[in-house]
């Protein structure tokens, strides 16, 4: 009999390098919705109470920040990406 065991990319994002690859491959291709999706996956990688106490706000804060339709301030998103041991970067874009 075959096994099948749930898939949670949660699992595989507690490592800021893999997180970092995670938001840069979505911010490729993606919205802000599924950016900020991808960044919901990666707060229940390192549990979103524990998320909001080392980024200095509120678990409600990190949670309608993140919501589908959120629209988090860019002080909001340097402390989420900060608290995981990341932070935004601009960088000129690819020629085309």
């Amino acid at each position: 009999m075959v096994q099948v065991v749930k898939f949670d990319i949660a699992d595989f994002l507690r490592d800021p390098a893999t997180a970092s690859a995670y938001l840069n491959e979505i911010l490729a291709d993606g919205d802000q919705d599924e950016f900020l999706g991808a960044l919901g996956d990666i707060a229940r990688a390192y549990g979103s109470s524990n998320l909001a106490a080392a980024a200095n706000i509120s678990r409600d804060a990190v949670y309608k920040a993140l919501k589908e339709g959120g629209n988090p301030t860019v002080s909001t998103l340097r402390s989420i990406l900060g608290a995981i041991g990341l932070q935004l970067v601009v960088a000129p874009a690819a020629s085309m």
